[in-house]
């Protein structure tokens, strides 16, 4: 999958291992089975990685370091296989949205699996010429599938962002300029604009405001903010204590340098 691809760009030296879902990987953390996560949580293209955002909010790791990837989905096929048999294709469904235009002009069927990896193992497991995966070139090396149809995806900037997610913060370093929490707020008129006020009061310049549901009541909402500046300088403890004053629930998912580009 990409977030293999992403994980040997950031740790060359690392032994990677696989999980069949976002959940899984995060949770092998918490578990102390690995030492990092790399996951996806925002693509050029097609938005955030709902799944992910959520782990964060209701987690209990630390994002350590983001990174962007240019991804480059292809159609993989078995031997025999092209265009012309294909009636379905099998993605992660970023993935199949990515390349949401291509599928649809080629009349074929979507049909979404946890990542991409697992769509090419499923497709090269069956041995059939009707079925296909959309991924990268180098997991049709990896499963032994043929590129039936290259550089299928509809951005020609098609953009991952990928986090790593730890067990312990880095918030000792002074070098971090951006930082990702989560805020919940009251049920009050101008209660959202107060904590969105605080933040910009502070000097705090928002990169990302967005909501999802908390799922635990009907339309009740967390926000999400990813904002430039250190959020453990003087400056950003006092806005945290004004936000704690203003806000129901409070939590500091992670703080980093500069966001680093992992390919051209």
């Amino acid at each position: 999958a990409f977030g293999y691809i992403a994980a040997k760009g950031i740790y060359p030296e690392s032994i990677p291992v696989s999980y069949n879902s976002f959940t899984d990987a995060y949770k092998a953390v918490e578990e102390g089975e690995c030492d990092c996560a790399v996951l996806p949580i925002e693509n050029s293209f097609a938005g955030d990685v709902a799944q992910v955002i959520d782990l964060m909010f209701f987690g209990t790791l630390f994002v350590t370091g983001v990174y962007d990837l240019g991804v480059v989905h292809n159609l993989l096929g078995n031997p025999g296989a092209t265009v012309n048999t294909i009636k379905e294709v099998i993605s992660h469904p970023q993935a199949l949205e990515q390349c949401g235009a291509y599928i649809e002009k080629k009349g074929f069927i979507p049909v979404e699996a946890p990542n991409t990896a697992v769509a090419a193992t499923q497709v090269a497991s069956s041995g059939r010429t009707d079925i296909a995966a959309v991924a990268s070139i180098e997991t049709a090396m990896l499963y032994g599938l043929n590129v039936i149809d290259a550089n299928i995806n509809q951005s020609s900037t098609n953009t991952t962002r990928f986090a790593v997610f730890s067990r312990a913060s880095n918030r000792e370093s002074q070098s971090h300029n951006h930082f990702i929490m989560f805020f919940t707020v009251k049920n009050e008129a101008g209660s959202l604009g107060k904590a969105v006020s605080v933040i910009g009061e502070h000097g705090f310049n928002m990169k990302a405001l967005k909501s999802r549901p908390t799922k635990e009541l009907i339309f009740d909402y967390y926000f999400f903010v990813e904002s430039y500046g250190n959020i453990y300088s003087e400056k950003g403890i006092r806005m945290l204590d004004k936000l704690s004053e203003v806000c129901s629930s409070l939590k500091v998912a992670g703080s980093f340098d500069r966001e680093i580009r992992l390919n051209g």
